[in-house]
């Protein structure tokens, strides 16, 4: 349930913001956001990922309040990406690999500013409420930003190399937000995280234990 429900959330918060870009793009009139095309939106995304999966008015009905609950977080922030599948370049002791993953969304804010989103369907948690500057998740997604943005073709080394942002976990459940300045983060720890993981792989060792396995489950790294 707790796949589907994600799926759903993401899925459904996507097709609104793309529907919603799209009318603004043709200068047509932006379709409205209340209760009805919420629910709509939803149970579309819903039937959309059940696959062989039994319906469940119960997830449904979850799902839409999880996507009620984060469409009502919108702010004056311009949407730059919904969704984006990013691959990077990842050196790593003279071999380039490559670094794949999907960023929830990016904003630029009002001041300038770049705001990466990773929306969490889960419970509150101090973990995303309060991110520390040695976040896996969220390092990842600020190191590959440069090149989200096109100005780089690898990943930043370092919070230097980053452009002024902020990384945000957006609770759906609850309304709340978990946000850290991303030239606070460790990248440096990130890195060495990353760093062991390629060489486990290289030598066959693919089971992890511990923290190792909730980090490792974020990265998908192959050799080029």
């Amino acid at each position: 349930m707790r796949f589907v429900l994600g799926s759903t959330v993401h899925a459904a918060i996507e097709a609104m913001v793309r529907a919603r870009r799209e009318a603004e793009a043709e200068g047509r009139s932006v379709p409205p956001a209340d209760d009805e095309a919420i629910a709509r939106a939803t149970r579309r995304a819903y039937e959309q990922k059940l696959g062989a999966l039994e319906f469940d008015a119960g997830v449904l009905a979850l799902a839409t309040g999880h996507v009620r609950t984060a469409w009502a977080m919108e702010d004056d922030a311009e949407i730059v990406e919904i969704e984006r599948l990013v691959r990077v370049a990842y050196p790593h002791d003279g071999v380039e690999h490559r670094l794949v993953g999907r960023i929830d969304r990016l904003d630029r804010l009002p001041d300038g500013r770049f705001r990466i989103v990773d929306y969490k369907t889960g419970r509150a948690s101090r973990k995303r409420l309060e991110p520390k500057d040695d976040d896996l998740q969220l390092s990842i997604y600020a190191m590959v930003l440069p090149a989200l943005l096109e100005e780089d073709a690898t990943v930043a080394r370092s919070a230097d190399e980053l452009p002024a942002a902020v990384a945000e976990y957006r609770l759906t459940a609850t309304g709340e937000r978990g946000v850290i300045d991303v030239r606070d983060l460790r990248l440096d720890r990130a890195h060495r995280t990353i760093g062991r993981v390629i060489d486990g792989i290289l030598a066959g060792r693919f089971e992890a234990s511990g923290s190792e396995r909730d980090r490792s489950a974020l990265l998908d790294l192959l050799p080029v």
